[in-house]
């Protein structure tokens, strides 16, 4: 299914549109930010900062909410 984020990653605001979609591994499916590599499921959960060297804990999700689309990537514009 699609979802729809904000085009903000929390710890910087770096948009998330110019970051990546994981194909492989544990992480597949999530939405990387491109300035320090946080990881983002389909919810907007945090689900992996790579200069922690433990494993994540539940953490608040970001806005996110489900659609559809016959686009790869969608940015939902604030506002």
């Amino acid at each position: 299914s699609w979802k729809v984020m904000l085009d903000m990653c929390p710890h910087r605001l770096a948009p998330l549109s110019e970051g990546r979609i994981l194909k492989d591994g544990p992480r597949k499916g999530c939405i990387e930010c491109p300035y320090h590599g946080w990881a983002f499921d389909g919810s907007g959960d945090c689900v992996h900062i790579p200069q922690l060297q433990q494993q994540m804990p539940a953490s608040s999700p970001s806005s996110s909410s489900a659609t559809s689309s016959g686009r790869s990537i969608l940015s939902k514009a604030s506002g």
